[in-house]
Formats: structure tokens, sequence, C-alpha cells
């Protein structure tokens, strides 16, 4: 779920016996872009059914990821998609420290993902990292079949903030005219969009720019040109002894708060 201006990102790790891969062939497990919802749910049951599959997930929110990507240090998709996966990673190999080789469906470049993996876990003795892995190893695609199921039921049963808000999303993608006909219905022109709403995406910020209320920020500093009022000052200029350059009145505001300490 990278694409969607919808809903989490989920990702998902599966883990079980080499031994069991053919096993997992037999069941029809396969890339989860490829199933139908219908078929993703009926192998989310199967792989819940048998003792030698287990599987941990990790659903980053619309409003952390909108958050970590807008932040001063911004965190990027590829950043949070690392982290997460080498989370995964750990947390499967403390739950059953055999866990020896990974196979990771990639996200940018293979060998710096592999990098990242080695480096977080050198104790794996085959990190193997490729594009189109969900597809090729029938136990990274048991990983994506569960991710996109925990990301559809979490769309389907969603809790909207407001009562009465329609639960006809779409598929939660910008190119899906359901989905973009909700946000435009469900847009508030002052506190913008519900929390499902990854508000960092460009088809969320054209729709804010479009229909929401323009905001003036408003500067009490008496020089507008000084360093505080344009944001480039330290917290310690605000106190005597530091050769602050705020203005007169920007430092008497700060110091009677600091006086309440």
């Amino acid at each position: 779920g990278r694409g969607p201006v919808l809903g989490p990102m989920v990702y998902a790790c599966a883990f079980c016996p080499a031994s069991k891969s053919n096993a997992l062939r037999a069941m029809g497990i396969d890339d989860s872009k490829v199933l139908k919802l219908e078929q993703r749910e009926s192998l989310y049951a199967k792989i819940e059914s048998v003792d030698y599959i287990h599987h941990l997930h990790d659903a980053i929110s619309a409003s952390e990821i909108s958050a970590k990507m807008l932040m001063p240090q911004r965190r990027s998709l590829n950043q949070l998609a690392f982290a997460s996966a080498i989370g995964l990673i750990q947390a499967a190999r403390k739950i059953n420290p055999r866990v020896s080789a990974v196979y990771v469906d990639t996200v940018g470049s293979p060998e710096a993902y592999a990098a990242a993996i080695r480096a977080a876990e050198p104790g794996l003795a085959e990190v193997v990292v490729e594009k189109k892995a969900d597809a090729k190893y029938p136990i990274v695609g048991a990983a994506s079949i569960v991710a996109k199921v925990v990301r559809d039921r979490t769309l389907i049963n969603w809790e909207f903030e407001k009562e009465g808000t329609s639960r006809t999303v779409g598929s939660g993608y910008p190119g899906d005219a359901v989905t973009t006909s909700w946000m435009r219905e469900n847009v508030n022109k002052t506190f913008g969009f519900p929390s499902i709403v990854r508000f960092s995406w460009a088809p969320a910020k054209k729709m804010l720019k479009e229909n929401g209320d323009p905001v003036a920020w408003e500067n009490d500093s008496d020089d507008e040109n000084s360093a505080a009022a344009q944001g480039n000052f330290r917290i310690g200029e605000f106190f005597a002894g530091s050769g602050m350059k705020a203005s007169a009145g920007m430092r008497s505001k700060h110091l009677e708060f600091a006086s309440d300490f």
C-alpha cells in the first residue's frame, strides 16, 4: 500500500521452514496484486490454518506517514519502508532464532536494501532482495497476502471521527474516481481531511489548496526583518547574557514566560 492516498501502509513478513516452500506453492500462494479480494481472503485463511507458517505485520498509519514526510528532518517513504522491514525481520528472529534466510521484495535499490538488512542483522546466512520477489518466492507472496488483507480490512472497518461519513471510499488509490469523489465530499475547509487520508500526498495537497480556507500567520514581532521574526533564532537568544538580537517586544514577552519556571 505505498501508492494509496487513503489508509495505512502495511508491511508484513511470513516465515516457515525452508522445506515447506513447495507446500506454499501447492496452496496457491502468489503475489497479492494478481489475486482478487476473495482469493486473498481464502489464502489468508489457509495461512492461518497451518501451524508451520507464522506472520507479523506493521501498519503505518496515514497520519504517521504524512507527519514524518513533512517534518523538518523529513523521512521518505523508502526510509519508512526500510525501518519497517528491518523491524519485522528482527521481530521474526526473536520469535524464532532459526530464521537464517531472508527474501525481500525491493523498495528502491536492491543492493542498498540488502546492505541495510545485513548491517542490522549480520547473523543472517542469506539475504535476497529482488524486484517482484512476491511473485518469485512463495514465502514473500504469503507476506504480501497478509499485508494486503490487513490493509483491505482496515479500510473496510475504518472508524471515522465524524458520524455518518460515507464508507464508499473506493480502492484508496488517487486514480480511482470513487476515492477522489469521496475526498472532495469529505474535505473540511478549515480542518482538512479525516485521519484516513495521507495529507502529504500530492492529490490531497491539491484538493486542500483548491477547497480549503486560506490561512494567514500572524507575526507579533516589532521588527519583521529580525531573525526572530523570520524564525532564524535560537531559544537561548531570548535570555539575558546571550547576546540576543530579537526585538524588545519579543524579548520581554519571552522573559515574562521564563519567569514562571
